[in-house]
């Protein structure tokens, strides 16, 4: 890994000078003074602090493949196996790292370093197999290899078979630990492999000059050098840039934590070409930075995309050989610089590329100090499921393994994936030719392959976005294939579908009545109405309020007990052209004051043994069993509205419910006809619901969605089963209700569902159990689905008409989604710029289309805020409701719903 000088260096002298002023302003001291010497003493040396850190993580958990370091090498020619194998065996005794063990004495840990090791090359013959054969075996033996554990204390650290493949072609594997060997140090193996080889090849002396020092010599020098004022100072420094900086990125995930098999892995392959990298680094010219530098700042932008997050950490191998003596050696020298990222305040990619730049030179100027030190300097809290300070890594080399020239023999390196993962995510990127190529290194257990697809393709798209307009904001610079942005605002928003505009929800009603006048349409106890007599007495009803001055737009308030009279009263409202405002008796008498006097509802329809339960108002009462006999002798025919201002339209208002107020005073949300028709609609075309149907109905008429257990079972047909408020809190009692009634279906919270379960509730074949309000828990789903039930998972807030989506849950292993859009919605997850984003990735979710409702009542600035224009649709109902929910679409389409939106952190 290129140092801070390297760096400097690759730049145009315009900017290495500002690079260099800036440097010398800030008062950075790049270069180490003292120079490392031999030690006196051969034998036990103490570790630096790189192999200390790989030595604790050893022993926390030994025997992992992670820290394995795979080197691959196909031959061309007439390879000499002899004296490759002598070449392997000369480096070993040239180099103390590749001779040395880790053991333990008093409680410390000391590297032992033995004069001598002859390495085995094993050969495995496999030319005159089949190639089938040939490739399995090929396979198996580098398996074997890589991800054979090694033991520090014991084992040689460094191990290596050939393979045979045909006469004139040989496989060179090799594997190292991690703690001897780092990426610099293959190439320096490389080099020296050449000269030995040719070396006994021709029989030629070797003429490499004998290393000044040994990696042992730079343990003991890093431990006295970096000590007392030098790490302090130091410290200090990480200290003030990252005690602020949040330690963990969270990402979306595909699966949640903790983390079954925690270092499995697997690699996306990236490849950028001639073409856009020198776009990249001629925009990175202008500003005075780095190819590093750009590909940095492009890898910060796409996690913040993904995550959301302002500041967080991102993990930069550097070589730390900064000292003459180190750069022949091979060792494990690399450190891991904590790169905090700031991406506050809108930046565009220009600015966060200059900030980045800044970041990165003060970072490089500290580079000496050990992870491990400032790690216990910050002390973060730990999580046993996260790496500390940072999970992402970004790794930039340039041409790390040298070109080499065998006489006779064309040598080609062979990329080897050992499937494990260190961090969560990392990119890793190397110069190639004129381009760049590298990979997207990620852990199985948390990303699907498809997700590491997708992302490397937004990487690269973004790439094209910041070299195309540098000075966009970051959060505006397109991410998404234009195939995928079709797919989350088109294909997966293609729910138009017909139904009746131009009725009203009592309209539905009136024609089932029409059709079916004897069925029975509600039942309460002991009491049952047909759909005749059901209609008749909400005609009574709406033809007295009329005469009260109810008419369009008129709310008109509900409080009443659970009862056949509580539906009549419901319908004679919409009848007449009223909204209906309920209120529930048990609410706080303040909260029922509050909800009257915002409202002005000038008649409150409820029942004589609750007038005392009501707050004081000018509200004109009517109590359906008190005035009865007045309200039993208007007419029972159908309403043909003569005066046409008294005709309800479907565009009229059908209700006006309150939301529960937790984030502040309750808000009285507007529904129209049309809304409630549509939904109705698409909730009997999706259930399949008939005349034979009959729902059990729970929910207080305080929440939306008792409009479908009271409407929608009216509007096909089908029989209400009215609960009692005490029924429906008792497993028990509910049990009952349901077995006695034949219910085929209904609607509860997730709380309700558990009473049921707990009181051993089997249902039946055919029910249909529909889940909302509240997430669904896995353990409870599993319950029900073995059940002879469906279940269906329901979302939608009060703003957009009760449920905007739906599914059908089948799979307790998966994630537990709320599904799709019902006909005529539009979901959008968008960020905080109004953007799709990403399938997989956190946005706040948006709803669109007939069910969105008019506003808030009387709060025509918070209507704004929250009921947007749509930007993506044109017409009359191009309006979204900003729910401030998060969630995310899936792959197949599907909405992940997670949690509430915290306005803290940006999107």
């Amino acid at each position: 890994m290129p140092t801070l000088h390297d760096r400097i260096q690759q730049l145009s002298d315009e900017k290495r000078t500002l690079l260099e002023k800036t440097v010398l302003k800030k008062g950075l001291h790049i270069a180490v003074s003292e120079t490392v010497i031999p030690r006196k003493k051969a034998g036990a040396a103490p570790l630096s602090f790189g192999q200390e850190r790989l030595w604790i993580l050893d022993r926390m958990e030994p025997g992992t493949p992670v820290y394995i370091r795979p080197l691959g090498m196909r031959f061309h020619g007439a390879l000499q196996v002899e004296a490759l194998a002598g070449s392997l065996n000369d480096i070993i005794a040239r180099h103390e790292a590749l001779r040395t063990n880790f053991t333990q004495t008093d409680g410390l840990p000391l590297q032992i370093v033995h004069p001598l090791w002859h390495l085995d090359l094993p050969l495995f013959d496999l030319s005159s197999s089949t190639e089938v054969s040939r490739l399995e075996e090929t396979q198996r033996i580098t398996t074997e290899l890589v991800l054979r554990s090694f033991d520090l204390a014991h084992d040689r650290l460094v191990r290596a078979s050939l393979l045979r493949l045909a006469e004139d072609e040989h496989l060179l594997l090799m594997a190292f630990h991690h703690i001897i060997f780092d990426d610099l140090s293959a190439g320096v193996f490389l080099r020296e492999l050449q000269h030995f080889y040719e070396a006994r090849r021709t029989g030629i002396p070797p003429s490499l000059p004998e290393p000044a020092v040994q990696y042992a010599d730079f343990s003991v020098w890093q431990r006295n050098h970096f000590s007392g004022s030098i790490m302090e100072k130091g410290l200090d420094y990480w200290q003030s840039i990252l005690k602020d900086v949040p330690p963990i990125l969270e990402l979306p995930v595909t699966r949640s934590r903790p983390l079954p098999h925690p270092e499995r892995g697997a690699r996306q392959q990236l490849t950028i070409g001639p073409s856009l990298t020198a776009r990249l680094r001629e925009t990175g010219r202008q500003e005075g930075a780095s190819l590093f530098m750009m590909l940095l700042t492009l890898f910060a932008t796409l996690l913040y995309r993904y995550s959301g997050q302002e500041h967080f950490i991102i993990g930069a191998p550097v070589a730390n050989r900064t000292r003459k003596e180190t750069e022949g050696l091979i060792g494990f020298f690399v450190n891991t610089l904590p790169l905090g990222i700031d991406l506050s305040g809108e930046p565009s990619f220009r600015e966060l590329l200059r900030r980045v730049r800044d970041t990165a030179i003060e970072a490089y100027a500290h580079q000496n100090i050990p992870l491990e030190r400032i790690v216990e300097q910050l002390n973060p809290e730990r999580d046993p499921d996260h790496t500390p300070l940072f999970q992402v890594l970004f790794v930039m080399q340039g041409a790390v393994l040298p070109e080499t020239s065998f006489s006779g023999l064309e040598l080609q390196l062979v990329e080897i994936d050992n499937g494990t993962a260190k961090f969560d995510l990392t990119l890793n990127l190397e110069e190639s030719g004129n381009g760049l190529k590298g990979w997207i290194e990620y852990k199985e257990e948390l990303f699907d392959r498809d997700t590491i697809e997708r992302m490397s393709g937004h990487l690269l798209i973004l790439l094209e976005a910041a070299v195309g307009n540098p000075d966009e904001c970051i959060s505006r610079l397109s991410i998404l294939t234009g195939d995928e942005r079709h797919r989350l605002l088109v294909e997966w928003n293609e729910s138009g579908t017909d139904y009746p505009k131009d009725k009203c929800i009592h309209t539905l009603f009136e024609e089932q009545a029409e059709r079916t006048p004897e069925a029975v349409a509600v039942v309460f106890e002991d009491q049952q109405l047909t759909y005749r007599e059901l209609n008749l007495r909400a005609n009574q009803l709406a033809h007295y309020l009329i005469r009260q001055g109810v008419e369009p737009e008129t709310i008109v308030g509900v409080c009443c007990e659970r009862s056949i009279e509580m539906v009549v009263g419901l319908l004679g409202i919409l009848k007449a052209g009223g909204a209906y405002l309920p209120l529930d008796q048990n609410f706080p008498n303040d909260r029922l004051a509050y909800m009257l006097e915002d409202s002005k509802t000038p008649i409150l329809i409820t029942q004589e043994a609750l007038l005392d339960r009501l707050p004081e108002s000018a509200t004109e009462v009517i109590c359906l069993d008190r005035d009865c006999e007045t309200i039993a002798s208007f007419s029972p025919k159908a309403l043909c509205n003569g005066i046409s201002s008294t005709k309800p339209q479907p565009h009229n208002l059908a209700y006006m419910m309150y939301t529960s107020g937790s984030t502040g005073k309750p808000k009285g949300v507007l529904v129209s006809h049309s809304s409630v028709v549509n939904f109705l609609t698409s909730m009997a075309r999706i259930f399949g619901l008939t005349s034979k149907d009959v729902l059990a109905a729970v929910t207080t008429i305080s929440f939306d969605i008792s409009v479908l257990e009271l409407f929608l079972p009216l509007s096909v047909g089908a029989r209400i089963e009215l609960i009692s408020r005490k029924a429906a809190s008792d497993g028990v009692l509910l049990h009952k209700k349901l077995d006695d009634s034949g219910a085929t279906l209904m609607q509860a919270t997730p709380a309700m569902w558990r009473i049921l379960l707990d009181a051993e509730w089997n249902g039946t074949e055919g029910f249909k159990a529909l889940c909302g309000g509240e997430s669904f828990p896995h353990d409870m789903l599993a319950k029900m689905l073995k059940l002879n039930v469906s279940v269906w998972n329901m979302y939608g807030p009060t703003e957009t008409t009760i449920w905007s989506t739906c599914c059908e849950l089948t799979d307790t292993q998966r994630a537990i989604t709320v599904g799709k859009p019902i006909a005529n919605t539009r979901i959008y997850i968008l960020d905080s710029d109004l953007q799709p984003v990403p399938i997989g990735v956190t946005g706040e979710l948006h709803i669109g289309g007939f069910g969105v409702a008019r506003g808030y009542f009387h709060k025509p600035e918070l209507t704004a805020e929250k009921f947007i224009p749509d930007p993506f649709t044109a017409g009359a109902e191009s309006r979204l409701y900003k729910t401030g929910d998060l969630a995310r679409y899936l792959p197949n389409g599907a909405i992940e719903c997670l949690g509430r939106f915290d306005h803290q952190v940006k999107i």
